[in-house]
């Protein structure tokens, strides 16, 4: 496996080691692998976008900055790309990988969370149970000095997916994570509502449980009906049997489905039909009324 770069590479200031110690990368591939057992790595997409091909290049320079022993600059390049790599097949080591440098920082707030967030990727994984004791060793040390731990629940439908600062969170009976006190951004997604996102403040002292209630709005997808109609001037025009305005007229923003159009005008014969919005898309009507008969 010529170029493949080691997976066990120690970190400076932690004696903590799991079976693997940093993710590889094959140079030119994608991020992540689809095994821990050293197989070589292969693509997640056979033509990755710009911003993934982004945040691979960058992720394996976090690698770099571990290997150079440079953690925190490693920590802030591995959250850089939390937003872009988190729904990658292999995310876990990701959030291992940020857990690690964060242990080496004591930096518990962060191997709090991101301790987490492994769980919630990679919960049924032989390295879950020593990533649980990191977990609790993190809210252990927290507590020595003086920090409060926070049970943060957000009340979100069960269906939802929801983050805090790009963490995925795991739900039980509720959607739950602990958190030390400060400012997190949290965000709740579910298809078809439009998505939840926002910042919150968990205050410490005495307070150890915080809780957010989060209401999706249904998502109305909408697109344009474009109106060119012959007259092209007086046309009254009806949008299931809603007046919506008289030619000429700017392309109509309406909710994307089937409805009725019909256009009259005085001295002529009606125009109806029955025409299907799309959604983010520009749909154009050209409707020929006819001169009406006269008597």
């Amino acid at each position: 496996m010529t170029g493949h770069i080691p997976r066990c590479v120690s970190i400076a200031v932690t004696s903590w080691s799991l079976r693997v110690a940093l993710v590889g990368l094959v140079a030119g591939a994608a991020f992540g692998s689809t095994a821990r057992a050293g197989e070589p790595v292969g693509l997640t997409q056979e033509k990755p976008d710009a911003v993934l091909v982004k945040a691979r290049a960058s992720y394996k320079k976090a690698l770099g900055l571990v290997q150079a022993g440079k953690n925190e600059a490693a920590l802030s390049a591995f959250e850089a790309v939390l937003e872009p790599l988190v729904d990658e097949p292999d995310s876990a080591d990701l959030f291992y990988n940020l857990v690690q440098v964060a242990r080496a920082l004591k930096r518990w707030d962060k191997v709090l969370l991101y301790g987490q967030g492994f769980l919630a990727r990679d919960g049924d994984s032989a390295d879950a149970r020593t990533m649980a004791q990191v977990v609790e060793l993190a809210k252990t040390r927290l507590t020595l000095s003086g920090t409060t731990v926070v049970e943060f629940t957000i009340a979100a439908p069960a269906e939802a997916q929801v983050r805090v600062d790009h963490t995925p969170i795991a739900r039980s009976d509720k959607w739950m994570v602990l958190l030390a006190p400060g400012a997190y951004r949290v965000q709740v997604k579910q298809p078809g509502f439009v998505p939840y996102d926002a910042e919150t403040t968990l205050l410490g002292g005495a307070v150890g449980a915080a809780n957010v209630i989060v209401m999706l709005d249904k998502l109305v997808l909408k697109g344009k009906l474009d109106i060119k109609t012959n007259p092209a001037e007086g046309v009254q025009v009806f949008v299931d049997d809603q007046l919506k305005g008289v030619t000429p007229l700017p392309p109509l923003e309406l909710e994307a489905k089937r409805c009725l159009v019909r256009f009259e005008k005085p001295g002529y014969g009606s125009w109806l039909r029955y025409v299907v919005i799309e959604p983010n898309a520009t749909t154009v009507v050209s409707p020929v009324l006819e001169k009406a008969a006269t008597p």
